[in-house]
């Protein structure tokens, strides 16, 4: 019976023991943790619901010729130095915004056509997500915070509320099959893109049937190499996916339903 108990009192000792140097290890674990996850940045007056995907803002749009003066970044300050999150922007001519979730886009190059030099638009490129903040009495400036950023939001930069859309569109149904041409560009910035990602503007847009539910093929090839983003009346942005190398101005393309 001695043995028993004392071997039994070992045994509960050992448990005891071990269930220490758990929560310890647990504690210090734990500990080390904190001390190296970074701080998070507080946004007041954000709703949570707000951080919601980029992905219905297309990475590129065309902005037509014709639209007029737009709501655009007079100055940005603050934000993290790696993350965009956090910059607050001042946006004039904000009386053309209806909403309060904001998208802002980087002006790009002017496309025009590879044959009479038409005018076709002019390309914008996606920046930012932002969150409206506070307006002044007249509506005319408002504040916004950005949210999600791919590039440092600079003054000139376009503020959105939803996707603009072509002047004019064709009531016609649009054809099952479309040639095209990647139009040109000059002036402005063009903004680069990874090799399997690069964005191209094609010489169609919604006049000529052009739709959002397209995708670009290359002559003699069955697979579809990109779809198309954005159409203005005139042009659309297409991304690419499925290109070995980038193409040209004036290259000739196909435009068709995608494959469901």
């Amino acid at each position: 019976m001695e043995k028993f108990s004392t071997a039994r009192g070992l045994s509960c000792a050992c448990s005891l023991l071990a269930g220490l140097c758990t929560a310890s290890l647990a504690d210090s674990l734990s500990r080390a943790e904190h001390r190296q996850s970074p701080q998070p940045r507080s946004l007041p007056l954000v709703a949570p619901a707000a951080s919601a995907a980029v992905d219905a803002w297309p990475q590129a749009i065309v902005l037509d010729a014709q639209a007029g003066a737009l709501a655009e970044v007079a100055g940005a300050d603050g934000g993290a130095q790696l993350f965009i999150a956090g910059q607050v922007l001042r946006v004039r001519r904000a009386g053309t915004l209806r909403g309060h979730r904001l998208a802002v886009y980087r002006p790009g190059p002017w496309l025009q056509d590879g044959v009479g030099g038409r005018a076709l638009g002019r390309l914008a490129f996606r920046v930012a997500r932002a969150e409206w903040l506070r307006a002044d009495s007249n509506r005319d400036e408002v504040e916004a915070v950005a949210l999600h950023g791919e590039r440092e939001i600079q003054a000139g930069d376009l503020v959105f509320a939803a996707l603009p859309l072509p002047i004019s569109a064709s009531a016609a149904p649009p054809p099952r099959e479309m040639s095209a041409h990647v139009a040109a560009q000059r002036d402005g910035e063009a903004l680069r893109f990874a090799a399997a990602g690069q964005i191209v503007a094609l010489d169609r847009g919604a006049l000529d049937g052009a739709r959002v539910d397209m995708c670009l093929r290359l002559p003699g090839r069955e697979q579809p190499a990109g779809r198309v983003l954005h159409v203005g009346a005139h042009a659309a942005a297409v991304l690419l996916e499925q290109v070995r190398a980038p193409l040209e101005p004036g290259a000739a393309v196909l435009l068709s339903r995608c494959p469901h």
